[in-house]
């Protein structure tokens, strides 16, 4: 039971042949009082053992380093001190490594258990040469095993709370146009504080809605309403804007509003052509006979904000040119038309979209609740299929010259 002390590698300990001995008497009077240890040796017997310093050490040197521990009194010490020692070593590297894997980075966590499980493997070495013997075992089993599996089990919650957290992403980006929904995923900061800039607004609006829905009656209004949603998005993406309102048989579309745009009043109006057609096109399929579609625009000077309480809230965008492009709408109906954009809109168009179709007519009109006159252009239904026949401008260009 006694724990070796080994002296070194094989050689360590003195190791005369017989062959010597035979050769040279006086090698045999050089060993005259001391203890001598005879063994055999030869490949194939088996007589060989792993130490720390040597992997091949001969039998007779291990026995001759157990009867040399025994007469100096050098064996490695194992009593039960040492034991609680290895004990407590486990115990505090499987608390290390639990705080390590399941509270720290993954990197940081692994490096403060590495240089933990380091320092006791060093203390481990350092107190084999001071004549102790710790485990090294028992704390390596304890702590490595348990590391990995809560580092796995840890990585499968994470790449769960991910996929959580992407759906939810996903399906509150619905919520908001996608480049909105983009722009705050990368910067959650985006408009705490509200934000003024140039930008054109469109309406786009169902007329003959009201007496639709009472005939086809819930359900079925709903399913009108989200192809006729589903159309808008498509046609106002197309062209490089973003929604952002829906209101019931309506919606609000933007355009330059998040970059300066040069050609969006261009973009706006080819936008506001493409809708016509489109929705018309839908109600001649759906058999809608009685419903009809107005699109209103105008551009000015407006406010990007967030809206709402803390815990819920939306981007809106205000001021006089949302109100203007909505009231172009009613402008559209009075004239017996299908668009209506502020003279504003149409000059700046004009400058980026050569072949633009011009107005059927130009008014110069009041706007409801408003203040003043507007120059006002139309286009009738027949102006819009037109204009999509002749084909749209290059909405990628940054002049659409």
């Amino acid at each position: 039971s006694l724990a070796l002390r080994y002296y070194g590698p094989s050689g360590s300990i003195e190791t005369i042949s017989a062959q010597r001995i035979l050769d040279d008497p006086e090698v045999a009077m050089g060993l005259h009082g001391k203890l001598v240890v005879i063994g055999a040796t030869a490949t194939g017997v088996g007589d060989r053992f792993s130490t720390p310093f040597d992997p091949v050490f001969p039998g007779v040197e291990v026995q001759a380093t157990g009867i040399a521990n025994l007469l100096d009194s050098r064996g490695l010490i194992r009593d039960p001190s040492v034991r609680t020692l290895d004990a407590a070593a486990a115990l505090v590297l499987l608390i290390i490594a639990a705080i390590c894997a399941l509270r720290l980075p993954l990197a940081a966590g692994s490096l403060v258990f590495l240089l933990c499980l380091s320092s006791w493997l060093g203390a481990v070495f350092s107190s084999f040469g001071a004549g102790y013997w710790l485990a090294m075992a028992l704390p390596l089993a304890t702590s490595i095993p348990p590391f990995m599996g809560m580092l796995l089990f840890r990585q499968l919650l994470i790449g769960r709370q991910l996929r959580q957290l992407e759906s939810a992403r996903q399906e509150l980006g619905r919520f908001q146009s996608p480049l909105l929904a983009q722009r705050i995923a990368t910067d959650p900061s985006f408009l705490n504080q509200p934000a003024q800039t140039d930008g054109t607004i469109l309406f786009v609006d169902l007329s003959g809605f009201s007496g639709a829905s009472e005939r086809l009656g819930p359900s079925a209004t709903r399913d009108v309403l989200k192809r006729f949603h589903s159309g808008i998005v498509e046609t106002v993406e197309r062209n490089h804007g973003l929604v952002l309102d829906f209101m019931g048989d309506g919606a609000m579309a933007g355009f330059g509003l998040l970059a300066d745009t040069p050609n969006a009043q261009a973009q706006a109006l080819n936008c506001a052509f493409e809708l016509v057609e489109t929705v018309q096109d839908w109600i001649a399929s759906a058999r809608l006979p009685d419903m009809g579609v107005r699109v209103g625009v105008h551009c000015g000077p407006v406010v990007l904000s967030r809206l709402g309480h803390d815990r819920q809230q939306q981007i809106a965008v205000t001021g006089d040119c949302v109100n203007v492009a909505s009231r172009l709408m009613e402008v559209a109906k009075a004239q017996a038309s299908v668009i209506a954009a502020s003279v504003t809109v149409v000059e700046h168009a004009q400058g980026y979209w050569l072949g633009m179709p011009r107005p059927n007519k130009i008014v110069e009109t009041e706007i409801r609740g408003r203040v003043g006159r507007e120059s006002v252009g139309l286009w009738r239904l027949d102006d819009c299929r037109a204009a999509v026949d002749q084909g749209q401008p290059n909405r990628d260009a940054p002049d659409l010259k």
